[in-house]
């Protein structure tokens, strides 16, 4: 019996050795058929490569003849979104920044030399205007890698442009000419004198980003969709003083704002009787005033308080929507990366102001109202209110000039001194209504 289990211990042995040398022997059979595939497809690839097509030479755009033919039709500021002077001014100011290297292009190009500046400076403008890159490359006669590339310097050159910088106002006579501007546009009559900007936030919709940790902070619950948080504040003429892509667009006004360090700094150190105007998302404080809300809104003179101030603060609103109604990208879902998505929103800004600057373009004033038929003991303390807004710092509460027909408001905050002048004024809306030149 030990006899036959040795035997059919060896016969097992055997059969193993058998086995394992067939899976040997398939193994590298195998090899060899995957290296044969795999040579043949490397040699099939080199004869494609060097079968390749030479480069195809586009024919580019004539800048001087496609210019003259937009001029003569009266077609250059619809395509470019600007007067003619002002790209020019664009062009010169973006030129140092833009100028292609023509050894590079014409071996890039089968011989086609650097693409002229002006058709840079063209692509990108009517990219931020709304129009497609492969629409853009057709009409200047170039690649579609080409008009990508020209547009992402374009963008690069503007932001990257001293000229163009969005700059808050620091000096005195910078503070003053922002006060002056907003005082002028005002019906209050020098009642929120030192308003010297708007601020709000905006969402610039885009699409899920990519090669992004978090991705779901990007969803705003409030717009139900994809965007990133814009933080502004913009002068009397629409023109933007701060802008910046602070916060993914889940994230709220609030919050966003509190992120804002050099921003809140500036707000705080503020000489005394300047302040900003935002909504009731921003912390109230003597600096930065926000409407009356809640059941207070229904007061008389809350209500009256809310409607100068608004007059005001609703140009941050006005500002966003020139800004998006010029520079269309940013109403459609940008679908680039996160950096160049950002890199949009501050191109669009800067030359958003550059516009309103080069153009003189005007924004209309608030509603006109003859105080006169408010009746004569009224009316002759807008004339003595309204009659020192000349003077430095200010009326009200305003420290240091205070009108004698105003005591008791030096320790008044700055928001409860306005309203304490309009109960004294007895200025209501059911007045307003009936006695001023206004439609409510």
């Amino acid at each position: 019996m030990d006899a036959d289990h040795s035997s059919d211990s060896s016969s097992h042995d055997s059969v193993m050795e058998t086995f394992e040398e067939a899976i040997m022997e398939d193994q590298e059979e195998e090899d060899e058929i995957y290296h044969a595939v795999a040579t043949a497809a490397l040699e099939e690839q080199n004869k494609a490569d060097s079968a390749r097509r030479p480069k195809f030479r586009y024919n580019r755009t004539d800048w001087g003849i496609y210019f003259e033919q937009l001029y003569q039709t009266d077609n250059f500021q619809d395509r470019h979104h600007m007067s003619v002077n002002a790209f020019n001014k664009l062009v010169e100011l973006l030129s140092p920044f833009i100028m292609l290297d023509e050894t590079k292009s014409k071996n890039s190009t089968s011989g086609n030399g650097p693409i002229p500046p002006q058709i840079v400076v063209a692509a990108g403008i009517r990219f931020l205007g709304g129009e497609k890159r492969k629409s853009l490359a057709d009409i200047y006669g170039i690649s579609d890698s080409s008009c990508q590339r020209i547009i992402k310097l374009m963008l690069d050159a503007v932001v990257a442009c001293e000229e163009l910088e969005i700059c808050l106002p620091r000096t005195n006579d910078e503070l003053d000419e922002m006060r002056m501007g907003w005082s002028n546009i005002s019906s209050g009559k020098g009642l929120l004198f030192g308003f010297i900007g708007a601020i709000d936030g905006w969402l610039v919709p885009i699409e899920m980003p990519r090669n992004t940790p978090n991705q779901g902070d990007y969803f705003s619950g409030h717009y139900q969709r994809m965007g990133l948080n814009i933080q502004a504040i913009c002068d009397s003429k629409l023109r933007f003083i701060y802008f910046t892509v602070s916060a993914p667009g889940k994230t709220g006004d609030a919050r966003a704002f509190s992120r804002l360090e050099k921003l809140s700094e500036w707000i705080d150190t503020l000489p005394e009787g300047l302040f900003v105007g935002g909504d009731n998302a921003y912390p109230l404080s003597s600096r930065l005033l926000c409407p009356y809300s809640g059941h207070e809104r229904f007061e008389e003179f809350k209500r009256t308080f809310n409607y100068f101030f608004s007059q005001l603060r609703i140009r941050i609103e006005m500002a966003f929507g020139r800004m998006s109604t010029k520079w269309r990208v940013v109403r459609q879902a940008l679908n680039c990366d996160l950096e160049k998505n950002i890199l949009i929103c501050e191109a669009a800004a800067r030359l958003h102001n550059f516009v309103i600057d080069q153009d003189d373009v005007r924004t209309p004033n608030c509603p006109d109202i003859d105080y006169s038929m408010l009746g004569d003991p009224e009316y002759q303390m807008i004339r003595n209110f309204s009659s020192i807004d000349q003077v430095d710092g200010g009326p009200l509460g305003f420290l240091p000039n205070i009108p004698d027909n105003f005591p008791g408001i030096e320790n008044m905050t700055r928001r409860e001194a306005i309203l304490e002048v309009i109960k004294r004024i007895n200025i209501t809306t059911n007045r307003l209504k009936s006695s001023l030149l206004l439609i409510f």
